[in-house]
C-alpha cells in the first residue's frame, strides 16, 4: 500500500507539518503489510528529506521516489496539478542516490518517475532503487510498454556482462 503524502493537487500540510505528519504515520504503523510513502520531488527543503526518510526507516516503510512535480496552470480545471515523465527522472535518481548515501535506509524504494527506456530502469536499480515504476510511458504506450521495457533490460545487462 502506498500512502501518498505528496499530492500535488491536494492542499493539506502532510509535507509542511511534521506533528501532523508524525501523527498520519504512527496511525498507519500497524498496517500488516508493506507500506510505502511517496514523497514529493522537489518543494520541501532537504531536513524534511532527511526526517521523513528516519521515520520510515524506523517504521519499516518503504519509499516511493518520487511523486509529480507541483505545477500552476490555468488550462488545468482546479488551476494546478503535477509535471510527470522525461523531466522528473533526473530529479528522481538523485533523490534515490541521497536517501542511500545518508546511510542507514535499507528498507525498499520505488524508483518512479519519467522511465520509458530500460537503460533508466537499470540506471534507477543501480542508483538504489528496488522496484522501478513506469506510469507516464504506460499512459502513452499502453501495456505492451513493459514488454519494450524488458527487451531493453535484458539486452542492456547482457551488453554489459
Amino acid at each position: 500500500m502506498e500512502l501518498n503524502i505528496s499530492s500535488p493537487t491536494y492542499r493539506g500540510s502532510w509535507i509542511s507539518d511534521r506533528e501532523y505528519l508524525g501523527e498520519l504515520l504512527r496511525g498507519v504503523e500497524a498496517f500488516p503489510g508493506t507500506l510505502f510513502i511517496k514523497l514529493p520531488p522537489l518543494g520541501v527543503n532537504i531536513e524534511f528529506y532527511r526526517w521523513i526518510v528516519n521515520m520510515a526507516g524506523k517504521r519499516g516503510f518503504g519509499l516511493t521516489i518520487a511523486n509529480t512535480l507541483p505545477t500552476k496552470e490555468p488550462g488545468i480545471s482546479v488551476g494546478y496539478g503535477g509535471l510527470s515523465g522525461y523531466p522528473i527522472y533526473p530529479i528522481v535518481k538523485s533523490l534515490i542516490v541521497k536517501v542511500r548515501r545518508w546511510g542507514g535506509f535499507r528498507n525498499p524504494i520505488i524508483g518512479l518517475g519519467g522511465v520509458f527506456h530500460g537503460w533508466q530502469v537499470i540506471d534507477l536499480m543501480r542508483s538504489g532503487a528496488n522496484i522501478v515504476g513506469v506510469v507516464t510511458a504506460f499512459a502513452y504506450e499502453g501495456p505492451f510498454v513493459f514488454n519494450r521495457l524488458f527487451k531493453e533490460v535484458l539486452m542492456g545487462l547482457s551488453e554489459r556482462l
